[in-house]
């Protein structure tokens, strides 16, 4: 195993600034790897989790409202609920797939 190596030093006006280090392409594919897994699991299954609450908020709200009810906007912004509850369902399912076979 190599140790990293250190990009460049820039020293001025008896200041020194350390621009990085490299790690070697192993730990760097492995780094990506475990952040690829982590971003694509938890970080999409929360965000589809938040989403599924709002929209049913969202849905419960524009319901309730008898008299508004056959507005337009009413009708549009539910139907973007509903429609928008179908792909983050979707992307659930969908994102395990993509990941096992990645």
């Amino acid at each position: 195993m190599t140790s990293p190596v250190t990009l460049f030093n820039v020293t001025s006006h008896m200041t020194t600034y350390d621009c990085g280090t490299v790690a070697p392409p192993s730990d760097l594919l492995r780094h990506y790897t475990q952040y690829k897994l982590f971003i694509d699991v938890y970080v999409i299954s929360t965000l589809c989790a938040i989403g599924f609450v709002g929209n049913m908020l969202s849905i419960g709200v524009l319901c309730s409202n008898r008299h508004e009810r056959h507005v337009t906007t009413t009708c549009l912004l539910q139907t973007l609920a509903v429609v928008d509850t179908a792909y983050l369902f979707t992307c659930l399912i969908i994102q395990p797939i993509k990941v096992r076979h990645t």
